[in-house]
């Protein structure tokens, strides 16, 4: 079984930032909630936007509508760690 962020990888495009990243860091997955309501409920999104910052445990963080980048930069660190 295949979990909902692999699945939407498959039919999705990546919004890719034109800052390099780190080798072991995945591309970030922009999914369609309309197209894809599997992966939005997997997720529990309720709200867009909805950023989920996640690693191999799981998910390490959620933001729900505007987000300050120290709050994402502390997530993305937690989840890289």
């Amino acid at each position: 079984m295949q979990t909902g962020v692999a699945r939407a990888r498959r039919r999705t495009r990546f919004s890719r930032s034109s800052r390099p990243r780190k080798e072991t860091s995945p591309p970030p997955a922009k999914v369609d909630v309309d197209e894809n309501q599997d992966v939005a409920n997997d997720y529990q999104v309720r709200s867009i936007p909805t950023l989920v910052v996640e690693n191999d445990d799981g998910v390490v963080d959620r933001f729900v509508g505007v987000t300050q980048k120290e709050d994402l930069k502390t997530a993305l660190n937690e989840a890289t760690a």
